[in-house]
């Protein structure tokens, strides 16, 4: 069994969103480790838990599964001690195969992740997460900065989790990869006014299925 959706920082109201997901057919977490110094050491744990330090570049597996149709949150743990490590491809929800390109980018170079706030009512805090992890909650619209920098070469995906009560807020310019500078130009919008985003499926194959992100969040997944 496979839990998703399982931490939160923030929390204003009644969590309903964690998700366990049991099944005979599992599948593996792995990917390539780079940048790490000779001597240096990071640990990673994949949907909170299972903890995997390693000590040399290339490629890593964690040793528990993910059931199918679970989803993977791959994070850093402990990062060396002199460097930075990043995790690109990390997560991803709806698996229905092994997982082998997650990508933990190491290095001594780091760059600040950060944006602008607006539109969060009085009263309201929201809380955005970097690459699955390092909440930063936010009470006040403005300018953010994410206490965890990105290293050189890595990837940033930020999301809301959770949203505030009785608004929906909106990452823009939320992604990127590659990193070689200081990043500032987030936009998260928040409103009391939403819509719906949609569309249509075609040419999947009959017993097969998509998973679609919005936004790199809010995982859909159609089987039809």
């Amino acid at each position: 069994c496979t839990v998703s959706d399982e931490s939160g920082a923030g929390i204003m109201g009644d969590v309903t969103n964690v998700a366990v997901t049991c099944s005979t057919d599992t599948y593996a977490i792995g990917g390539q480790v780079s940048g790490l110094a000779a001597g240096a050491q990071v640990v990673l744990e994949n949907n909170g838990a299972d903890a995997l330090t390693v000590s040399s570049n290339g490629s890593f597996a964690f040793a528990t599964p993910v059931a199918f149709d679970g989803a993977d949150n791959v994070t850093v743990s402990t990062p060396p001690a002199d460097a930075t490590c990043s995790v690109s491809m990390g997560g991803g929800a709806g698996v229905t195969a092994d997982v082998s390109n997650v990508a933990v980018i190491c290095s001594v170079n780091s760059f600040p992740i950060g944006g602008m706030l607006s539109g969060l009512a009085a009263g309201a805090q929201v809380t955005l997460e970097d690459n699955g992890a390092d909440p930063l909650t936010l009470s006040t619209n403005g300018a953010f900065t994410f206490p965890a920098q990105v290293a050189a070469g890595g990837s940033y995906s930020v999301t809301v989790n959770p949203q505030p009560m009785g608004q929906t807020c909106t990452v823009s310019n939320g992604q990127g990869t590659d990193i070689n500078n200081d990043i500032s130009a987030v936009s998260v919008t928040c409103s009391v006014n939403t819509y719906t985003i949609g569309g249509t499926v075609s040419g999947l194959a009959a017993g097969a299925q998509i998973t679609l992100d919005n936004n790199g969040a809010d995982p859909l997944t159609v089987s039809t």
